[in-house]
């Protein structure tokens, strides 16, 4: 295939992998194919154990969930969950499940309190169910493949093991193979340990952390092993451990877990390695091997130490523990499921795509792995930009008019396309839909097609992301609610959207074409599909927000290459793309004109693309500044509209860094920042910070690196009570009413502040290209007289002349005081030139400094 190109798509360590599986479908394909199924069954696995257990793992589906437990509170009290837990892990030491009125008698639980206990052995149940079917699915092979569907499909454990094992038996006997009777044998076996997990009241023993804390008796064998999140309260349990009188002739030691082990063994219940280890491949590692000798020591020591509070060495939090056990059981699942599928298929690239081969087994590789990467800064960085702001939330609401529209256009036009998606809108708002259509969106639903937020929810629940206290909780779901909630409904309106095109012209399968809908316009936005540079901590944090913008340039290519209904539909994503954020918005345009712009002002002219565009509509065409700003920024420039979307809604500007040699550029740093994506802007907004709390302005370096929708909030109520809009120092720049704060406030910038900051912003560039020239040339002029180069000096002046000539309403002027001031500082001394840079009240004191 040749060496790797960047810049192609296809093989790009930018590009997104469903493009390169698009481009590959025979080869990399099929290996995206089995990802994607796996990180689906996942969601399906995970949310079919939370539903069971929804006050413990409340979900988002609608608005009204928001409030569901109370401004203060997210999910169930934190009391009830304890009082819940500590008889859900008393039984599993005790091998007990508790009736409700043993839960009333022993533990003197509510009934709110016992209906906790109730979800949790559910949840759990339901769980061991979804992965010892996987893992019968898994033994029996191919020769299963005839029944899978029924099996997973099995009300229970012993249901799907009868179902598979009559297969298997049927083959050994018709096909003469004795050895899958030994397969049957074994899923027996499985079945049966499963089945006697739940019916003696199982509850995963979580060990979450590094810190180990190890009791081993006189004999040599381990009888207490503990794992702890932080050194202080491995210290505590070490110490507790000593004073306790049934260790006194036990030595107590203290340790970190290695790397892998850790990497393996986090929040993974134990008994599912266990069980499982052959399907996760452990089942020979060293470190599994150590680790479970371990953590199955003397568990009447574990009973004894969770009556101690910070001791027992394992995770009493019941919610946390859940979502851990169903999140890492519904990976082995699905893993089960499909993970063999994806190897086998990466196995099976051609040598001579090995670049291709390479990146299948990285993928593979990669989505196997449950952390992510940089996880706490890319919350930190939703968090800044995006939580909580209704303007980004409103924004997002547009990408079913911006892309699912362009899509289905291809099939019967943009009218009817347009219809269906404002139809759908109103289905999915009023919550009513056709019955095929419901039925089809429920599926969808729990595979995460429409919904791929509930299993990130899990995943930050089980790795404790958004810390313990209810109330952090309950802000941090309402904090990233509004962005999920719009994302929802785009992708449940593109669903119902594509599914009713499917009906109506006929398309064959139109779930699967309604889920391809999705995936084309509302894009993937999970492990298996990052850019390679987006993997690891670095590429994850630098490339956080920008997989948009990825996507949407190969969704335009895909639709350009599929013919001529594909051409057209391009024609329609740039028509909404230019009404939304006219020409500026365009993609590439703002880059295009740093590049031009780049070139003309080296070759001595004052060039400024867009306002040569705006005066090109204004003037050229006759047609007025009115017009020239809808031209250029989109709809919502037109005269009255009290807000502008064209930053927001615009694509122009994808390449960072094109202005840093523009030679009006009087502040590089910020386009060196553009390179660190979100995170330069944030580090943009710590230094500044920073610098006002060094100032002693205490509030102002709070409000510089507060969330930005806590910043547009202040600034709002700054405009109601002054009645101006001031910038970053506090300066007036207009007056404004009560309307332009209110826009403010929701995130919005108010139109007529956007307006005026457009023509500030060109007229400043032209006044700092001018300073930037003069001062060059003066400069030029002044280094050339002060060396006796005559030359050097006629050469200036003739550049001077060049230059006003080339822009006369740019024209420049250097004065004969001005390059005898430069001559003198160029031949003074290092030590002379700082004394006179130095205030007159300093000069003294500097002077005797330097002397």
């Amino acid at each position: 295939m040749g060496p790797r190109c960047w810049i192609n798509s296809n093989v790009s360590p930018l590009g997104t992998q469903y493009a390169k599986a698009k481009a590959h479908p025979d080869t990399f394909g099929r290996v995206f194919d089995a990802v994607q199924d796996y990180i689906k069954e996942t969601s399906v696995f995970a949310n079919a154990a939370a539903d069971e257990a929804p006050s413990l793992l409340p979900k988002l589906d609608r608005l009204s969930d928001l409030w569901k437990d109370g401004l203060l509170r997210h999910g169930a009290d934190p009391k009830d969950v304890e009082r819940a837990a500590q008889a859900i892990f008393e039984g599993t030491l005790a091998d007990k499940i508790y009736t409700e009125d043993e839960l009333r008698a022993e533990f003197g639980l509510s009934d709110k309190q016992a209906g906790l206990y109730q979800e949790f052995r559910r949840a759990v149940d339901q769980s061991l169910t979804d992965v010892a079917k996987s893992e019968i699915v898994r033994i029996a092979g191919k020769e299963g493949e005839r029944v899978v569907q029924r099996t997973l499909a099995a009300a229970d454990v012993h249901e799907a093991a009868a179902v598979m094992n009559e297969e298997l038996q049927r083959q050994a006997a018709e096909l003469d193979r004795p050895l899958l009777l030994e397969r049957a044998a074994e899923i027996e076996r499985k079945s049966e340990q499963v089945a006697g997990l739940m019916a003696r009241g199982y509850a995963p023993l979580m060990r979450f952390g590094k810190h180990t804390v190890t009791v081993t008796g006189p004999s040599g064998d381990v009888e207490f092993f503990g794992m702890y999140e932080s050194l202080p309260a491995a210290n505590r349990a070490a110490r507790l451990l000593r004073e306790d009188e049934a260790f006194k002739d036990a030595t107590v030691t203290q340790g970190v877990m290695s790397a892998e082990g850790h990497r393996l063994f986090s929040g993974v219940s134990l008994d599912s390695l266990e069980l499982f280890a052959e399907a996760t491949g452990t089942a020979d590692n060293e470190v599994y091997q150590a680790y479970l000798k371990l953590a199955t020591s003397n568990r009447s020591a574990l009973r004894r130490m969770i009556e101690r509070k910070g001791i027992a060495g394992f995770s009493q939090d019941a919610t946390r523990v859940l979502a851990s056990f169903v999140t890492s059981n519904a990976r082995m699942a699905a893993g089960n499921l499909h993970l063999a599928e994806a190897k086998k298929a990466a196995e099976a690239i051609p040598k001579e795509q090995g670049d291709l081969r390479d990146d299948a087994i990285k993928l593979v590789d990669y989505v196997t792995k449950p952390q992510e990467e940089a996880a706490a800064a890319r919350a930190l960085l939703f968090t800044t930009f995006i939580g909580g702001s209704v303007a980004s939330a409103a924004v997002n609401l547009t990408q079913p008019l911006t892309m699912t529209l362009p899509f289905l256009s291809q099939f019967g036009g943009a009218v009817k396309a347009g219809r269906r998606i404002l139809a759908a809108a109103a289905s999915v708002a009023a919550g009513k839909h056709p019955t095929a259509v419901a039925a089809a969106l429920q599926r969808a639903e729990a595979g995460g097609i429409v919904s791929p937020q509930e299993i990130h929810h899990l995943q930050a629940e089980a790795m404790n992301a958004i810390g313990k206290h209810p109330m952090l909780k309950k802000a941090a779901f309402l904090w990233g609610s509004l962005f999920s909630l719009s994302e929802q409904f785009n992708r449940r309106v593109s669903f119902v959207a594509a599914y009713q095109t499917a009906l109506q012209q006929d398309i064959d399968d139109p779930f699967t074409f309604a889920e391809q809908a999705v995936i084309e316009t509302q894009g993937l936005y999970n492990r298996g599909n990052k850019a390679n540079w987006a993997r690891g901590p670095v590429g994850a944090t630098a490339m956080t927000f920008k997989q948009f913008s990825t996507h949407y340039l190969e969704f335009l290519v895909r639709m350009w290459k599929s013919g001529p209904e594909g051409k057209k539909a391009v024609g329609v994503a740039l028509a909404m793309l230019l009404l939304a954020g006219g020409a500026d918005g365009l993609p590439f345009a703002d880059d295009l004109n740093d590049l031009v712009d780049t070139i003309g002002q080296a070759l001595g002219y004052d060039l400024n693309s867009k306002r040569a565009k705006r005066e090109f509509v204004a003037k050229a065409l006759g047609l007025g500044d009115a017009a020239a700003e809808v031209a250029t920024r989109g709809l919502t420039a037109l005269p009255g509209m009290p807000i502008d979307l064209s930053l927001r809604m615009g694509m122009g500007n994808l390449l960072p860094a094109t202005g840093l040699f523009l030679r009006s550029n009087d502040d590089t740093s910020r386009d060196l920042l553009e390179v660190a994506g979100a995170a330069g802007g944030l580090a943009k907004m710590a230094m500044t910070g920073t610098t006002k709390l060094l100032q002693g302005d205490a509030a102002g370096a709070g409000m510089a690196v507060a969330p930005v929708a806590i910043q547009n909030m202040a600034k709002a109520l700054g405009m109601w009570e002054t009645g101006e809009y001031r910038d970053t120092k506090g300066r007036k720049v207009m007056d404004v009413d009560a309307v332009d704060g209110a826009m403010k406030f929701l995130g919005f910038q108010p139109a007529q502040v956007a307006r005026e900051s457009s023509r500030i912003g060109e007229t400043q560039r032209t006044i700092q290209l001018a300073k930037n020239v003069e001062g060059e040339l003066a400069g030029k002029w002044a280094q050339a007289q002060a060396d006796g180069d005559s030359e050097g000096v006629e050469a200036a002046r003739k550049a001077i002349a060049d230059w006003n000539e080339k822009n006369p309403s740019a024209r420049i002027k250097v004065t004969r005081t001005q390059i005898l001031q430069r001559v003198r500082a160029l031949k003074s001394s290092r030590a002379e030139r700082a004394s006179k840079a130095a205030p007159k009240e300093l000069r003294g004191a500097v002077g005797e400094a330097l002397s």
